[in-house]
């Protein structure tokens, strides 16, 4: 009864700021926002998990070695960043607690990497744990980037902008820091009927659409591979009370997030959009 309650209420909080005009509104979610995930960072201070997105296995690939919890999520990665960034500078928005910045920053070699975040917790965590010359990370809205124009040539952007209080304020803001031919790698879930919006609003600053995938049953396979990783991980880190909400912020199998992209009313995808010549 009482994980019903808190679950409800985190649902619930999540609709309020909805009721506000747009500047209170943008300020109670990302208010929201900061809170929740300083909250979550709280949690795990020994760093069990880096990031903080749903995985992706691809189709008939073998299960050896097995998929963990942080194989499936550095996947994601892999599939989104669908270009090459060797040499870039580089943009990530809402990087959370740096496992993909990492990943990003190890495997694909940019000229340099700045992964950016609101939460304050998350900043921290990453500052303790990747350390490394040309990778900085700073604190920041999606919606306004402290950033001059024309500043990188890619923003990634992973399972982040789902929380956004104005997607289109990130898609300008991200068509203003992009160099000539930059491009916006981006993958996020979204109601089926909201994906033609979704696109409409991101290309709608300069940015044309060249490549889409869908990635809805690969996150799926990922999500039934990890459901007991993360409901024991759950049950190790977070007190009794907020156990039911951090299931349905990892999306294990019957939260909405599962069971909408179970149903098809919900959809996981990857775009790549490029800054046309302005």
């Amino acid at each position: 009864m009482q994980h019903a309650l808190s679950r409800a209420l985190y649902r619930t909080l999540r609709g309020i700021p909805r009721c506000f005009p747009r500047r209170l509104r943008t300020a109670a979610r990302l208010a929201l926002a900061r809170r929740w995930y300083d909250f979550v960072n709280r949690l795990d201070p020994e760093g069990e998990a880096r990031f903080f997105n749903y995985g992706w296995i691809p189709p008939d690939e073998e299960s050896d070695p097995p998929w963990t919890l942080e194989r499936c999520q550095a996947a994601l990665y892999s599939r989104v960043v669908a270009a090459s960034l060797r040499g870039k500078d580089v943009l990530e928005v809402g990087c959370g607690r740096g496992g993909g910045a990492w990943w990003v920053w190890r495997r694909c070699a940019p000229r340099f990497l700045i992964g950016l975040d609101l939460s304050t917790g998350a900043l921290h965590f990453c500052a303790r744990n990747y350390r490394s010359r040309g990778l900085h990370f700073v604190q920041a809205a999606a919606g306004s980037l402290p950033f001059a124009a024309a500043s990188f040539d890619a923003v990634v952007n992973v399972e982040s902008s789902h929380a956004y209080p104005s997607l289109q304020d990130f898609a300008f803001e991200v068509a203003r820091v992009l160099r000539p031919h930059g491009v916006l790698l981006f993958a996020d879930f979204r109601k089926s009927s909201e994906l033609d919006l979704l696109r409409r609003q991101l290309a709608s600053p300069g940015l044309r659409l060249e490549q889409q995938e869908d990635l809805t049953e690969g996150v799926l396979r990922s999500l039934l591979v990890t459901d007991a990783c993360k409901r024991a991980l759950i049950a190790r880190k977070a007190p009794w009370y907020a156990r039911a909400v951090l299931e349905d912020f990892a999306g294990v199998s019957g939260t909405p997030v599962y069971t909408g992209l179970r149903s098809g009313t919900l959809v996981y995808v990857r775009l790549l959009l490029r800054k046309e010549r302005t």
